[in-house]
């Protein structure tokens, strides 16, 4: 489970990476008026991974430990993150 767990907060941190570099990418080149799909499409791809493996690896633990507050109020992010991915992709054409 140990080697889970690190290859799991490898692929979120290798993922904040991304998200970082794609989305500081798109905004930067959007406020001159370029649209770049290919600058934000890596970062939405990890964001929704991001999402994904905090779901199914970090937040059942959590939940079975007794953490339900905090866990609930992830989950709710979540939801609204990948609403707002689903819009994005749909208005950039993605």
């Amino acid at each position: 489970m140990k080697n889970l767990e690190l290859h799991a907060s490898s692929i979120l941190e290798a993922d904040h990476q991304r998200m970082d570099t794609g989305f500081d990418t798109f905004i930067t080149l959007a406020r001159t008026g370029t649209v770049d799909r290919g600058a934000v499409l890596p970062a939405i791809e990890a964001m929704r991974r991001h999402l994904w493996v905090e779901e199914e690896y970090f937040f059942p633990p959590l939940r079975e430990a007794g953490v339900h507050g905090p866990v609930l109020i992830a989950l709710r992010d979540h939801g609204e993150l990948w609403g707002l991915l689903d819009e994005l992709e749909r208005l950039l054409g993605l």
